[in-house]
């Protein structure tokens, strides 16, 4: 199942992050994965309203995985920023990768970020579900 969200304001972040665990609730996923994947939509769409003026928010639900993809249309990301998402040891906030993202490489199995051509940034995160049942 795919699911869209236009991002225009900082409210539409929230709206597409209550949406996004509302679907993931409704799919069969225990509260706290469902949860995390809010943070997840609401940091990335968050940055893409803030530092590009908005973009688009996407969803692919499997049974057993999620991926998510923020795209817009601004400046990109700097090559710090780009540098600092594949270091897997801890990352400072504002040296490079922001809390932001860095929270969402956390409560992801992986997280990726591309510069579009001829201007934008793409962002991808996906979780694959615990197979042990959580409380």
């Amino acid at each position: 199942m795919t699911f869209r969200w236009p991002l225009v304001a900082r409210a539409d972040c929230l709206g597409a992050a209550a949406k996004a665990r509302e679907v993931l609730t409704e799919a069969g996923w225990s509260p706290k994965e469902a949860s995390e994947l809010a943070v997840v939509v609401a940091e990335l769409a968050n940055n893409a309203v803030r530092h590009a003026g908005g973009g688009e928010c996407t969803l692919e639900l499997e049974a057993r995985a999620w991926e998510l993809c923020v795209s817009d249309e601004g400046p990109g990301f700097p090559d710090e920023i780009l540098a600092d998402a594949g270091r897997t040891d801890g990352v400072q906030p504002r040296r490079g990768m922001g809390s932001g993202l860095s929270c969402a490489r956390r409560m992801s199995c992986a997280l990726s970020l591309e510069n579009r051509r001829p201007k934008g940034a793409r962002i991808v995160a996906r979780q694959t579900r615990c197979k042990r049942s959580e409380p």
